[in-house]
Parts: structure tokens; C-alpha cells; sequence
């Protein structure tokens, strides 16, 4: 969907030692995957450019790590910017073995090994400051520990509070080219903050951190309690495609831009039942609390006056959210949404557009 940089961001990761090779110990159990950014990626025999060339590799092709990394930076142009990086050793899925240029290469998975974690950490550190580097480490740590329902959404609110941060940053740190007109692709950030995914919006000019559900569905399964289970489950309908965004399967954007409520289809009311049956839970409160605000926001316009529906469908749903009762509804919010219901009557003058599938 957007155009990502098939490299990496400059770090300067490189340390002074006579040795070339930095063996780690063994992390045990990893599922970090490593896959080429570029095609034609050169693999050697030994790191640096002066390595006999083995073979060229494809884009996308997976590689296996092998947990060592030289102690020496190369300075390569890639797409005509200068990335300093070291090299790390892999084997292709064919069994074939050498090194290649870190700064070619993409991580994903949340377990990697000493040596490319020791990689990220760097590059973590060169982008957010030391600070910022051990509140990542800290949120990883505290996610990863997690055995209980309440462990697992103290880590996601640590995380949701750091990635506002982090986001910030990135807007100075992460820009577009002006040379390419591309960006760097944080893909690798992923690896150091399990649970959330580094994805382009501003038409591929910005990064934002994203909670993806699929990922925490598979921890979840692991902790005890249940209600953590419950609400990913309902984060995971909430989304479409299970990944967190600035809306729900309640809007649908239309463009980076412009976008469309989709009242009138059932999906608020579902959406909002679904908040009303964990009523009773007492963990991830404050997190259905957001949801049902979002929710009533788009009900109520705040997010665009563009409605898809025609005007009898959506009467027909605010019908039945109101006449629900649910017990997460104030008495704030029935007034509000009987006040919407009246607006709605007068669309043209509240300057209200339905129908919007219809052109209307």
C-alpha cells in the first residue's frame, strides 16, 4: 500500500577491535526471520566488501540467522543514501551459508538472537536517545514476563503511553526523502516492541505504532485469567484485518484523507453490545471506555458529517442502541444520542450528508 525504503535508517553501530567476528552465546528457542530488501543482495564468503561473492540473493527471500555479526561497519550507498552498518552471518534456506550487509535486511518475530538483538538495541538507541532505548527495554521485558490477564494489560498501557512518545520522535527522526521520495522502513522495530507493528499513514509520510491483535492473541493464550483473552477477541472484530488504526470496522476511509461513517449498517450497535457483555469484567475497563467513545464520536460526527447509509437506515439503528439499554451507556450519552437522532431529521440543515453510496 505505501512505498517503504528497501533499507534501513544510517547507524553508526561499529566498534574498535582487532577481531572481525562477534560470536554471541546462544539465546535459545528464537523465531526472528530474516528477509532481503533488496534484489541482487550480494552474500559473501567473509563480512565486508572484500568477501568473495557466493551468490546474489532475491527480494523477500528468508534467511536464517546465525547469531554472529561482524565487529566492523561498512559504509555502503543504497539508493543513493550512505548507510553504515555491520554485517551478519545467515544461511539460506537451501543450506547455503555466509554474510551479508546488515543494512539490506529486514527483522520480524519477537525472539531474536543475541546478536541481531544487540543490532536493533543500537539502533534503537541512535534513533530514540538512551532514555527512550531503556523505557523499550523495559516494555519488552514487562510484555514478554506476562503471565496473568492484569500483566497483560499493564504492559499494553505501558505501551500505548511510550509509542506516543516514540511516534513523536519519528516524525523528526523519520521523513521522507527528498532525493527518493521514500522513507525508512522500521519493520525491525516491530522485533523490540512485541505486540505492536510499525506502520506508514499520511500517505506513507509518517509511522505510527499500531497494536496487532494477532500477535497478542497468541501471548494471550499462554497467561492465565480470562479476560485478556476477551478483549482481544474484541479488539480483533473491533479492527478488520485484526491490526489496530485510527478506526474501527464502524468508518471506512475513503481515502488517507477522507472517510465515510458507516452508521446505519449494524455495525455500531454490535460494536457496542460487544462492550456492553464484558460490562462485568474489571480488567481492560478503560480500554472499552475508549472504544465506546470512539464509537459515539462517529455517531455524533465528530470524526466528519459523511454517512454511507441512507437516512432510514441509520434512524433504524440509533433506534436500536437506544431502545438496548445497555449498561455502559450514561445517561449523558442516551440524551446525546436522542439530540444526533433529531439533527439527523434535518440533515441538509445541520449539514448532515447520507447516502453517500448513492451520491446522494
Amino acid at each position: 500500500m505505501y512505498r517503504f525504503l528497501v533499507i534501513v535508517l544510517l547507524f553508526v553501530i561499529g566498534c574498535k577491535t582487532d577481531k572481525k567476528v562477534q560470536h554471541s552465546p546462544e539465546l535459545g528457542v528464537t523465531n526472528c526471520k530474516i528477509f532481503v530488501n533488496t534484489d541482487g543482495l550480494r552474500l559473501r564468503a567473509t563480512p565486508g566488501e572484500n568477501g568473495k561473492e557466493i551468490k546474489k540473493l532475491s527480494q523477500d527471500e528468508e534467511l536464517k540467522d546465525l547469531n554472529e555479526s561482524s565487529t566492523f561497519t561498512s559504509k555502503i550507498k543504497l539508493d543513493g543514501v550512505w548507510y553504515e552498518e555491520p554485517w551478519i552471518n545467515i544461511e539460506t534456506m537451501d543450506g547455503v551459508k555466509g554474510w551479508v550487509f546488515a543494512g539490506a535486511v529486514r527483522f520480524k518475530g519477537d525472539t531474536p538472537s543475541e546478536s541481531t538483538l544487540a543490532l536493533l538495541e543500537k539502533r534503537a538507541k541512535t534513533i530514540f536517545g538512551k532514555e527512550y532505548f531503556v523505557k523499550i527495554a523495559k516494555y519488552r521485558e514487562l510484555y514478554k514476563n506476562a503471565v496473568t490477564d492484569k500483566n497483560i494489560q499493564a504492559a499494553l498501557q505501558m505501551g500505548d503511553s511510550l509509542r506516543v512518545d516514540l511516534e513523536n520522535i519519528l516524525l523528526t527522526k523519520a521523513t521522507v526523502s527528498e532525493e527518493t521520495g521514500m522513507i525508512a522502513n522500521l519493520e525491525w522495530l516491530d522485533v523490540l516492541m512485541p505486540g505492536y507493528q510499525a506502520s506508514l499513514v499520511a500517505e506513507g509520510t509518517e509511522y505510527r505504532l499500531f497494536k496487532d491483535f494477532r500477535q497478542i492473541k497468541e501471548k494471550v493464550k499462554k497467561t492465565s485469567g480470562d479476560a485478556d483473552n476477551q478483549y482481544v477477541e474484541y479488539c480483533m472484530n473491533y479492527y478488520t484485518d485484526s491490526i489496530e488504526y485510527f478506526f474501527g470496522k464502524n468508518y471506512m476511509l475513503l481515502s488517507d484523507v477522507e472517510g465515510a461513517s458507516l452508521l446505519g449498517e449494524g455495525k455500531h450497535y454490535e460494536l457496542l453490545k460487544g462492550i456492553n457483555d464484558c460490562e462485568k469484567n474489571k480488567l481492560f475497563q478503560q480500554e472499552y471506555t475508549a472504544f465506546k467513545n470512539q464509537l459515539l464520536d462517529d455517531i455524533m460526527g465528530i470524526y466528519g458529517t459523511t454517512y454511507w447509509q441512507p437516512l432510514d437506515k441509520i434512524l433504524v439503528e440509533i433506534d436500536k442502541i437506544t431502545k438496548a439499554n445497555f449498561l455502559i451507556l450514561t445517561k449523558e450519552d442516551v440524551i446525546a444520542l436522542a439530540t444526533r437522532r433529531s439533527q439527523f431529521l434535518s440533515a441538509k440543515a445541520n449539514n448532515i450528508v447520507v447516502n453517500l453510496r448513492a451520491g446522494e
